[in-house]
């Protein structure tokens, strides 16, 4: 599926999407009012600061953070998985995540900020194959837990939602 975060702008409901890749992105936002998008690798710390900077540019702020990267990653059983993948995983969804939040939550002014994690089915137990997956979406439940916290006294509400199965690229692959 496209790994793609959401950030939501002041009262005109302006979308500011990104995604790693250019095209798929811009396919979401097509024919969509209001959005606009930008490339952004969210594993990377300059990528999304680029991209916050950029929101910055485009709104007087921001009400809402939705945070939906995902990637299985590497598939198999954990022992005998890519280390390299495993470890891309991680940094896409849990770090990915953390990097979202650290760098937008500055740009949030609205009355009543709101951040969404995507937190997945592999965060309630054991998922067999998916160790990849699974530790990174668990990671980001606990952070979505101190971040609620942490985030209380600016406001700042945070939750995590798991959407159950999604029919993207990624199940597609998994079920071949």
């Amino acid at each position: 599926g496209i790994e793609a975060h959401l950030v939501l702008g002041p009262v005109g409901h302006a979308v500011y999407a990104c995604a790693r890749r250019e095209e798929r992105l811009r396919g979401v936002v097509r024919g969509l009012p209001g959005a606009v998008a930008r490339r952004c690798d969210v594993s990377q710390e300059a990528d999304v600061a680029a991209f916050a900077a950029w929101v910055r540019t485009q709104a007087d702020g921001v009400d809402a953070l939705v945070n939906c990267a995902g990637s299985f990653g590497a598939i198999g059983p954990a022992l005998e998985t890519d280390s390299g993948a495993w470890l891309r995983t991680l940094e896409t969804n849990l770090f990915g995540t953390y990097l979202m939040v650290k760098h937008v939550v500055p740009l949030m002014t609205g009355e009543r900020p709101r951040i969404v994690n995507f937190s997945g089915g592999g965060a309630f137990g054991p998922f067999p194959n998916y160790s990849a997956y699974a530790v990174s979406k668990a990671g980001v439940v606990r952070l979505t837990e101190i971040l609620a916290v942490e985030l209380a006294p600016r406001r700042i509400a945070v939750n995590a939602v798991a959407p159950g199965f999604v029919a993207t690229e990624i199940h597609e692959a998994t079920l071949r």
